[in-house]
């Protein structure tokens, strides 16, 4: 576990990812802005719990492989503990509530990111799509996402959208099988390929807690 201490806007500390899978966790501190700089590696995919009012910079260390393609860094925030957020982009800032984080600038290939994601609510997906400067849904993360109680007769706010859609469902699977996941909100079913499943028949995988290292700023 890692620390991260010089959290003030005056001052940022970068702290480099030594490693290409990583939690991130913000302890906060009630005298001090929590303002980090984080770099993660070439190929490294890095899950970051967000506290409101973080401001977080973001780079890659560009990692050049042998047929000398570059590989970036992804990421995801974790904003499902910030309740309903508005989720925005603004030429470089990615907006998720009173988060803030700083992506580097496209121009800067050196530096440049790959993927990034931001869990909301209920697991609800929004993936940046910085060339285009777009947000979209992209699925539901099984990491935080409970299917709804079939006894219930409406869904929660933030799943009212997809009453009657299938939904692709990220970090979950069926051993043997590569067919995506989905989950239907019509029929309160998950579904592999076009065959309904039990949700204990399947695995969900990339949790933070025992699959990635925990770092702590």
């Amino acid at each position: 576990m890692t620390n991260l201490h010089n959290n003030t806007s005056d001052s940022i500390e970068t702290l480099e990812l030594d490693v290409m899978a990583a939690c991130i966790n913000f302890h906060p501190s009630p005298a001090e802005e929590t303002v980090v700089s984080l770099q993660g590696k070439g190929g490294g995919h890095y899950l970051i719990h967000l506290l409101a009012g973080a401001t977080i910079h973001i780079k890659t260390s560009v990692f050049q492989n042998e047929t000398g393609r570059k590989r970036k860094s992804n990421w995801e925030f974790d904003a499902t503990a910030l309740g309903s957020i508005e989720v925005k982009l603004e030429e470089n800032k990615l907006k998720i509530g009173t988060c803030t984080v700083h992506l580097p600038d496209s121009e800067s290939p050196d530096e440049a990111v790959g993927q990034v994601r931001v869990i909301t609510e209920k697991g609800v997906v929004n993936a940046v799509d910085l060339a285009f400067q777009t947000i979209y849904f992209d699925g539901v993360d099984g990491r935080f996402f409970e299917a709804p109680d079939d006894a219930a007769n409406t869904l929660a706010a933030a799943l009212v959208k997809f009453t009657f859609l299938d939904v692709d469902v990220r970090h979950i699977g069926l051993d043997g099988r590569n067919e995506a996941v989905k989950y239907s909100f019509k029929d309160r079913t998950w579904l592999v390929g076009d065959e309904v499943v039990d949700y204990t028949q399947l695995r969900v995988s990339d949790r933070c807690h025992h699959q990635v290292t925990e770092v702590s700023v």
